[in-house]
């Protein structure tokens, strides 16, 4: 019988679930009193960044410095580094790193209470950076691969629905780039990518930030065309947010771990196309098992389903030309004077007998249909406009959508018949388009014999080719689901007067010719635009806000959402094939060791 006790180092002497083992590099160099307290992972716009706490303990017997001298080492703009530990060695240990955040100081709080002084660092990626770069001005391109900036020029890619990128690649600063053709030509129109390449070496000095080429941009956005995008004014990143939705791409800024080049990197995805993680929580009732359980909490907000979303796309007002015989605008009863009685010259009651021979409009409202006129019925525009439905309105003429040999304009032709109507001829005087209605007002001064003989003779007529909005514009809808249903539906109406028109010469206008050139109908592309909205209109079925018992690295924005099948289907992933579940927004909390998460359901 022996009194000896024997005790024995227990071999796992780990956590079971290791804390997160990070290093902080300020400007290149080891950073010991620097603690991480989380670090955000976000894509545009709120782009990541992470906050760090001062502690005095981490100086291990160097000096002490207190809040008064810390920014001298912790200063604004200077760079940090998140690295995580690993041993890389084959046999013997190396320490090796991976950079889980990179970024520059933004933002220093120093807060002294009774509990002491608290200096908490904040450091943001270069989406800050972004931030603080205006776009503005144009790279045009000048002939034989060479470039100019012009600041007076705006940045409007495809600028009323045209085509305004260079045809060829222009070299500059050790960049290359397709850049803005000149105004007077009409080349090939941006794609997002072209678009998004052109911001980013415009914008940002070489080497500052990686960026991928342009072939491997062109495969996320599928080489999509860019709508009409005005980014003047506005800054980096959101210009390449404007770029970027065309394409349905987010973009984001990660952080590189090779040695040679910058040390983060703008990456654009498309959420529905990331990696799988999983996320898996055990039945109740089953005993705890590390490797089959890693979503401690989860909340959730369910919107309504399903809802049919139906885009109406409106372009600008449809315009018909014509050509449209005018009535007589005055009282009849004071005709019969003499001819200098109709002169301005003259007369000097001139303006009591002003309209008389001289104003000759449409009667498009009826106004000239009642007495002293009796003109007949108001005008019949069912014929141009194709449609019954307009509103008996005052309208105005504006200048023929047909044109010359030379391109341009007809204006409003007005013509005269001295016999009736049985010849027409170009009346060649003054006269002056009425602003307020369909009609014109004859202002030369004093009217020759012939002007003078038709009225006599009543055988004067005019009658003027012009071309008279409608009250209808072009329009186009495009739904996501089924309509005339019980599903309800949410329409969303998009405006675009500017960039979507329809001009079309009737049969009744003297210009008339088959399948005119000069007709305009950009209904296929307002179609398009409309089609494209509700294919890429991925409605958020469900957030969820989920929390996980330790801090993971491995965890990123864009990754897609999966569920074991051993594991409770608490999101509801495998009853629903349709959607993807995709992680919008990370959160790794190193004071509380959990990691939060914002996953959304979305319809793809």
């Amino acid at each position: 019988m022996s009194n000896r006790i024997d005790f024995y180092q227990p071999i796992q002497d780990e956590m079971t679930i290791p804390v997160g083992r990070l290093a902080v590099f300020l400007e290149g160099q080891l950073c010991p009193f620097l603690e991480t307290i989380e670090i955000v992972r976000a894509p545009f716009p709120e782009f990541g960044y992470a906050k760090f706490k001062y502690n005095m303990a981490g100086y291990d017997g160097l000096e002490i410095v207190d809040g008064e001298r810390f920014e001298t080492i912790v200063g604004m703009g200077k760079s940090i580094t998140v690295c995580r530990l690993y041993d890389g060695g084959t046999g013997d240990v190396e320490a090796e790193s991976v950079a889980v955040f990179d970024g520059q100081v933004e933002q220093i709080d120093r807060t002294i209470d009774g509990n002491g002084e608290v200096i908490e660092i904040t450091a943001r990626d270069f989406g800050a950076v972004l931030e603080r770069i205006t776009v503005y001005g144009s790279r045009i391109a000048t002939g034989a691969g060479e470039s100019l900036f012009v600041d007076g020029i705006e940045a409007v890619f495809n600028k009323d629905s045209q085509g305004n990128a260079s045809s060829q690649l222009v070299s500059y600063e050790g960049k290359s780039c397709r850049v803005f053709a000149a105004e007077e030509v009409i080349e090939r129109p941006w794609t997002c990518a072209e678009a998004t390449i052109y911001l980013l070496s415009e914008y940002l000095p070489l080497g500052s930030l990686q960026v991928p080429d342009l072939a491997q941009i062109e495969a996320v956005t599928n080489n999509c065309v860019i709508n009409e995008t005005d980014v003047e004014g506005f800054d980096l990143a959101k210009a390449l947010g404007k770029c970027c939705e065309d394409a349905g791409v987010d973009y984001k800024i990660v952080s590189r771990s090779e040695i040679v080049g910058p040390r983060q990197s703008i990456v654009f995805y498309k959420p529905s196309l990331g990696r799988e993680v999983e996320l898996n929580r055990q039945f109740d009732g089953d005993t705890l098992s590390i490797s089959r359980t890693n979503v401690w909490r989860l909340k959730s907000k369910k919107n309504l389903w399903p809802v049919t979303h139906r885009f109406i796309g409106l372009g600008d007002f449809k315009i018909f030309e014509a050509t449209f015989d005018l009535v007589k605008a005055w009282d009849p009863g004071l005709e019969g004077g003499q001819q200098s009685d109709y002169s301005p010259s003259t007369n000097s009651a001139f303006e009591s007998v002003r309209d008389v021979y001289r104003k000759w409009c449409l009667n498009e409202a009826g106004n000239y249909s009642i007495a002293p006129y009796n003109q007949g019925d108001a005008f019949d525009f069912s014929f141009i406009f194709e449609t019954s439905r307009y509103l008996p309105k005052k309208r105005r003429f504006i200048e023929t959508i047909s044109t010359d040999s030379a391109g341009q304009s007809h204006g409003c032709y007005l013509e005269v018949s001295y016999d009736n109507g049985s010849t027409w001829q170009q009346y060649i005087d003054s006269f002056d388009i009425l602003a307020d209605e369909c009609g014109i007002w004859l202002s030369v001064d004093e009217f020759d014999g012939t002007f003078w003989a038709a009225v006599t003779g009543d055988t004067l007529r005019f009658r003027i080719t012009a071309a008279v909005q409608s009250d209808r514009r072009l329009k186009r809808q495009v739904a996501n689901g089924p309509v005339d249903s019980a599903c309800e539906v949410v329409d969303h109406v998009a405006t675009n007067s500017s960039e979507f028109k329809f001009s079309k010469i009737s049969g009744k206008s003297i210009f008339y010719a088959q399948d005119s050139k000069d007709n305009i109908d950009d209904g296929d592309a307002l179609m398009g635009q409309m089609r494209w909205l509700a294919e890429n209109d991925h409605d958020v079925i469900e957030t969820s806000d989920i929390e996980m018992p330790i801090s993971m690295l491995d965890y990123h924005v864009g990754d897609k959402v999966v569920s074991n099948p051993e594991s409770r289907d608490i999101a509801g992933i495998r009853t629903d094939s349709r959607s993807v579940f995709h992680i919008e927004r990370v959160k790794i909390n190193f004071s509380d060791q959990c990691t939060e998460m914002k996953v959304s359901r979305r319809r793809y």
